[in-house]
């Protein structure tokens, strides 16, 4: 994750499925290589959690509560992430 650093540290990157499994492994070596991230998953008590790892590292880590097999869902969770005005850089 070298790749990164300097490139993103003030960008924000959002992450699906981030609270575990693949998801949590990602976030954390994203943060390790100085990404600055937007949590997303269904579970909002193991996103608080991954974001203390994550915060750690001195990166930004902001959660959202999210299913995102729920029709309308992506919908909801740009207009919280706008109404947070958070600006997602990558996904």
């Amino acid at each position: 994750m070298d790749h990164f650093k300097g490139r993103l540290q003030i960008s924000k990157l959002l992450l699906t499925g981030a609270s575990s499994g693949i998801g949590l492994a990602i976030s954390k070596e994203l943060a390790k290589g100085g990404v600055n991230l937007i949590l997303v998953a269904r579970s909002e008590d193991k996103l608080k959690e991954v974001a203390e790892i994550i915060r750690k590292t001195e990166r930004e880590a902001c959660v959202f509560k999210s299913d995102l097999s729920v029709l309308n869902s992506a919908e909801v969770l740009y207009n919280a992430i706008s109404k947070a005005w958070l600006i997602c850089n990558y996904l």
